[in-house]
C-alpha cells in the first residue's frame, strides 16, 4: 500500500473518529451515543466503553510503532527517512541541514496514554451489580480524552507519513552491508 493510501486511510478514520466525538460532545447524551455505537458493533452496554478505549489504545499503539520506527529511521546513523520540512519546525539550533521527526514524537505521548486509558476501561468493568457508585465517573475523563489523544496523534501520523522523504540511497546503502 503507497503512501497516499495510507494517508487517506488515517485521515477517514481520524475525520469517523472525530465526527464520533463531535456527536456525542453536540447530543449532551453520552446514553444516546452509546446506544448508536451499540446498536452498530454489538457489543454490550457495560463493556462498550471498555472496547472503544481498547480500540483506541491499540490505534495509539499502531501510532506509537510507527513513530518511533521514524525516529530511529530518520537518526543521523540512518538517514533513511524523513519528516515533511516546514520553516522553524524541527530544525537544529547547531546543524541548520538536521530535521528532528517532531510529529512522530508528538505521537509517542499519546501512544503512551491511550494504553494507560485503555487499562482504566478495563478496571471500570469492575463494578457491583449494575449500579456502582464510584467506577464509571473515570470513564468521564477516559473516553474524551482518549478521543481528544487518538485524533491528535492521527493528525500528526497524517502531517508526517503524507509527505515523508525516504532516502533511498540510505536504505540500499544498507541493505547491501546485511549481504556482506
Amino acid at each position: 500500500m503507497g503512501g497516499t493510501a495510507v494517508c487517506l486511510r488515517l485521515a477517514k478514520l481520524q475525520l469517523g473518529l472525530l465526527l464520533i466525538l463531535l456527536s456525542s460532545a453536540a447530543c449532551h447524551n453520552k446514553l444516546r451515543t452509546i446506544s448508536a455505537l451499540q446498536v452498530y458493533t454489538s457489543v454490550s452496554m457495560c463493556a462498550l466503553d471498555s472496547h472503544v478505549l481498547n480500540f483506541l489504545a491499540l490505534l495509539g499503539g499502531s501510532l506509537g510503532k510507527i513513530a518511533l520506527d521514524v525516529i530511529v529511521m530518520s537518526s543521523n546513523e540512518l538517514g533513511e527517512v524523513s519528516e515533511p520540512s516546514v520553516p522553524l519546525r524541527g530544525a537544529s539550533s547547531t546543524m541548520p541541514q538536521k530535521r528532528k521527526p517532531i510529529s512522530s514524537k508528538v505521537i509517542l505521548t499519546p501512544s503512551k496514554l491511550l494504553r494507560a486509558h485503555a487499562s482504566l476501561g478495563l478496571d471500570v468493568m469492575v463494578v457491583d451489580f449494575e449500579r456502582a457508585l464510584g467506577p464509571w465517573h473515570r470513564e468521564w475523563v477516559a473516553i474524551p480524552e482518549a478521543f481528544v489523544l487518538a485524533v491528535g496523534a492521527l493528525y500528526q501520523a497524517s502531517f508526517a507519513l503524507g509527505s515523508l522523504m525516504v532516502n533511498t540511497d540510505a536504505l540500499f546503502a544498507i541493505y547491501a552491508l546485511r549481504d556482506v
